[in-house]
């Protein structure tokens, strides 16, 4: 049984990859932070029957896939209403290079659902073959070759953006 500040710990520790992983999925940071949101409320409801903290990881990532999932086929996600202003002290932010990272969101976005999940746990997250299976409740051949598949198809994607390190995407069909 973990306590309420072993949750606050994996809040701490996990929020940010979290809603990395769900901005990858779905390509919009608000929605993203709902349904980062909503994980972490899903998880806390079975926070005490968690033996271990690395059970949690697993369980709120397969949680965030299935949130993104219902999403991306149109099934509303319950919104909860805020009663007071966000800290925006606290809100994650993005650095680097905006281009370059808004062309790989855009060309995850391009490939199909199931690879770009697989792509983004294995090597977003980092999780392992085992740990992406699972998350992703499939067989680990099946996560090698969504992973080949994915990759193949962003590299595909990507190269059909002109000038994709100058930060200019003029998209050209690259399925064709």
């Amino acid at each position: 049984m973990q306590s309420d500040q072993d949750f606050e710990r994996f809040v701490r520790l996990q929020s940010s990859r979290l809603l990395g992983t769900a901005t990858l999925m779905v390509g919009d940071r608000g929605i993203a932070e709902d349904l980062t949101q909503e994980t972490l409320i899903r998880v806390y409801r079975s926070w005490n029957s968690i033996e271990e903290s690395s059970a949690a990881g697993a369980d709120a990532h397969r949680t965030l896939v299935r949130l993104c999932r219902r999403r991306a086929r149109g099934i509303r996600v319950r919104r909860e209403v805020l009663t007071a202003e966000p800290d925006t002290d606290s809100a994650c932010s993005f650095e680097g290079a905006v281009s370059t990272r808004m062309g790989l969101v855009k060309g995850l976005l391009d490939i199909p659902l199931r690879q770009r999940e697989t792509v983004i746990l294995r090597y977003y997250c980092g999780l392992t073959i085992a740990e992406t299976g699972e998350a992703l409740r499939c067989a680990e051949g099946t996560v090698k070759s969504q992973c080949a598949k994915g990759l193949l198809n962003l590299k595909l994607a990507l190269e059909s953006y002109e000038d994709f390190d100058e930060g200019r995407k003029t998209h050209r069909d690259y399925r064709t």
